[in-house]
């Protein structure tokens, strides 16, 4: 799924400048239309393209997971939880559906099933970065450092992002591995994330690592 939206950007991008005329009437177009509407950050707009899709099919897991996905990103964890579970519900194979899932029980600091759900998307699908990523997030919070660097290493190793970067810079900041987490600081920067977000699961990292370092990179 989330391969999909690399693929389909560039035609979405086309239909910006067609005419009314041509709205959206099936499920996949909808789902088509609340991909870009993600993309572009408005995830009011994502969410009701995929109340459309649903209507259109109240038994397609693609639009529960893709909606679930955007209700985290505006921190309505309980909603988002419940669009995952039913996506699961729907498409017991869904990896993706499990790894957001976990996302969202991180969220909510209940890293015990946030570690599980994660492990059951890495069981279905052992390529999904995002479910290392996530995985390694609740080592971090459950104080289990080395796991979590093995994990956001093979997250980076599947596919670079920057957010991993940074979760695997707080571990080293952790296990006091300075000059590791100052080098996966850059990496993110270069990236373009800006890890002073405080949108970021670590927003303190970057004032830890000039405190214990001595650094002000």
């Amino acid at each position: 799924m989330k391969a999909y939206r690399f693929v389909v950007a560039a035609f979405l991008l086309l239909l910006v400048a067609m005419p009314a005329a041509f709205a959206a009437e099936t499920v996949q177009e909808h789902m088509d239309n609340a991909i870009l509407a993600e993309m572009d950050g408005d995830y009011d707009d994502a969410i009701a393209e995929c109340n459309k899709a649903i209507d259109l099919d109240p038994n397609y897991a693609d639009a529960y997971a893709e909606r679930g996905y955007n209700y985290n990103s505006k921190k309505y964890y309980d909603q988002a939880i419940a669009d995952e579970t039913k996506a699961i519900e729907l498409n017991p194979n869904f990896s993706f559906a499990y790894a957001e899932r976990g996302y969202d029980y991180y969220n909510q600091r209940n890293y015990y099933q946030a570690i599980k759900d994660c492990n059951k998307a890495i069981e279905i699908d052992s390529k999904n970065d995002r479910a290392y990523q996530f995985r390694g997030y609740a080592y971090t919070e459950q104080g289990n450092y080395e796991q979590a660097v093995a994990d956001e290493t093979t997250a980076i190793g599947i596919r670079p992002d920057g957010w991993a970067y940074v979760g695997r810079a707080c571990a080293y900041e952790y296990l006091q591995q300075y000059d590791k987490a100052w080098d996966d600081v850059h990496k993110a920067q270069s990236m373009g994330i800006d890890v002073n977000d405080v949108n970021n699961s670590y927003p303190n990292l970057l004032d830890d690592l000039r405190r214990a370092t001595g650094r002000d990179e």
